[in-house]
């Protein structure tokens, strides 16, 4: 079966619009005609491509991720012609990505290093957010991928796939002024120190719970933060030791002004990329879950 390609392109220009009349006018064509057009293409793709909202049309499900594949497509035709022309493509490849609040900032960082090394110009669309929420978005093809400190399990209905990315130890850091009132750096010395930790509903918090549990002590939590950055700047402040991944431990020290208090032995924190192809094909992408085995380990 033969795609036409024409009828895509006024799909796409369809959706850029949000309106056949406006797309009509600009592709000098009779509305009638390229409402026609339309019809063909989704008789061919047997799709809805287009819900009516008022005078709007909003895409479907379907209709996303047609028009996704369509920029791509016509994107990569206009980087065909200028070069052809001996200019420099002006084609720009997208990557939207949503992160959950509690992974850590710096982690995410070094995560998304390895995107600026695709040889292909890339431009980052980066959200936070609730994993449940980022998780909808995901189905929707309004994100092309998930960062998580949990794997994706059946909580939202999608059909999802999970790219173990990496792990950490955890340590205990707090600010010399901290340290300095501990009578030294193991589980017995830090059991009266005050702790700033996340909220219960991150995995980092329940390592936490089950090393705090195993050490027989109930710790002073003097605040709790699901943001991960906030955690560690209200630490940076001296009001307690933090839990952080040891990966990043040298820019936490450099960032934070704090020093490593203790190494939970046992007690790890995953990394994980989670999108919609089992086999990840966007370049971007595929250079995350590459570069991840050599910053994230």
């Amino acid at each position: 079966m033969w795609l036409n390609y024409h009828h895509l392109y006024y799909f796409f220009r369809i959706a850029e619009e949000e309106s056949v009349s406006i797309a009509a006018r600009k592709l000098h064509l009779s509305q009638p005609t390229l409402s026609s057009q339309l019809k063909q293409l989704e008789e061919h793709l047997q799709v809805k491509l287009f819900d009516r909202l008022g005078r709007k049309l909003l895409l479907t499900e379907d209709g996303r991720v047609v028009h996704r594949y369509a920029r791509n497509i016509f994107g990569l035709g206009n980087e065909l012609q200028a070069v052809l022309k001996g200019s420099s493509p002006s084609y720009e490849l997208r990557l939207r990505i949503g992160v959950t609040v509690s992974l850590p900032k710096l982690v995410t960082f070094k995560t998304l290093m390895p995107v600026h090394q695709v040889s292909q110009e890339v431009k980052i669309e980066c959200y936070e957010g609730k994993r449940e929420t980022l998780l909808s978005k995901l189905g929707s093809h309004d994100l092309d991928l998930v960062l998580a400190d949990a794997p994706f399990t059946a909580e939202v209905a999608v059909k999802a796939f999970n790219h173990r990315l990496g792990s950490s130890q955890i340590c205990f850091y707090g600010t010399p002024s901290v340290l300095k009132n501990l009578k030294g750096r193991s589980p017995d010395a830090i059991r009266q120190a005050p702790f700033i930790l996340p909220t219960s509903n991150t995995m980092i918090r329940r390592a936490c719970d089950t090393w705090f549990e195993a050490q027989g002590f109930t710790p002073s939590v003097v605040a709790e933060f699901e943001d991960s950055a906030l955690l560690k700047t209200y630490g940076s402040e001296g009001y307690g030791l933090f839990p952080a991944a040891a990966v990043v431990e040298k820019e936490i020290k450099s960032n934070y002004g704090v020093e490593r208090a203790l190494l939970l032995e046992g007690v790890k924190e995953e990394f994980f990329a989670i999108s919609l192809e089992r086999k990840v094909s966007h370049p971007a992408i595929v250079a995350i879950t590459s570069g991840a085995k050599h910053s994230l380990r």
